[in-house]
């Protein structure tokens, strides 16, 4: 089974950019969208694709936020709501019960440069840390676009500390979630690799290999030995991030 995660960073606008074709290169079993930026009003059958089923949790806010997920295989239950209002009315949760495992795909928030943006991140994460807690003796796979770089080999150039997305307080969620028994597969696979899941458009980033890793799949300890690899895929274009996934 493959599992795939990507910020489309626009549904509207990955359909313009070959995204079927691309999807069905891929071939995953399951692909997580995040950043769709769709309100329900805007949906229409132009975005089903044959093949697999399609669940969204739409933007409240136009043009903001948002995330889906394309399966082959019908969930047994959908929920879109983590539990933290601030965080739920930004559509940023989705979560899926599968037969073998329970699938989570989020859409963490950046944080800005705003005292008020930053702390409504470190609230959802301690949220979101805690709701991951709660079911660590499951079978769980967990996706998305979390908006922090772990450690130095996940970014291209020495950046502060006290930078937005590598702050201490951050990282320390990634780490939180780690000592829940939750499973970095890439980092647990690649230890040395250096390879990036973000690129700024401005810098040309992704044509000078000059980006971040803040895309992630953890699994729980009870599904990582079920893991066969763990990849980012930089040649699918159509977003200022790349594809990451697992094959299990």
């Amino acid at each position: 089974m493959r599992i795939c995660s990507w910020n489309v960073n626009g549904l509207r606008a990955i359909f313009k950019k070959d995204f079927e074709k691309n999807l069905r290169l891929v071939d995953p079993d399951i692909l997580c969208l995040q950043e769709i930026k769709m309100s329900e009003e805007y949906y229409s059958d132009d975005f089903l694709v044959d093949g697999y089923f399609c669940f969204f949790n739409f933007s409240l806010k136009k043009g903001y936020s948002g995330v889906g997920v394309y399966c082959k295989e019908e969930p047994i239950s959908v929920k879109k709501e983590m539990g933290y209002d601030e965080f739920d009315n930004e559509s940023r949760f989705i979560q899926l019960e599968f037969k073998k495992f329970i699938l989570i795909n989020v859409y963490m928030p950046q944080g800005g440069m705003s005292g008020e943006k930053f702390e409504m991140k470190i609230n959802s994460f301690k949220k979101f840390v805690k709701y991951l807690g709660k079911l660590k003796d499951k079978k769980v796979v967990v996706v998305g676009d979390f908006n922090i770089a772990k450690e130095e080999i996940d970014i291209f150039e020495k950046v502060s500390e006290g930078r937005v997305m590598f702050t201490d307080i951050e990282r320390g969620f990634l780490k939180e979630i780690e000592k829940h028994g939750y499973v970095d597969t890439f980092r647990q696979m690649h230890p040395k690799l250096k390879k990036y899941s973000w690129f700024s458009y401005i810098s040309q980033g992704k044509l000078n290999n000059e980006g971040w890793r803040i895309d992630y799949v953890f699994v729980s300890k009870p599904l990582f030995s079920k893991i066969d690899k763990s990849f980012i895929l930089n040649e699918i274009d159509g977003s200022d991030h790349s594809v990451v996934g697992v094959d299990l």
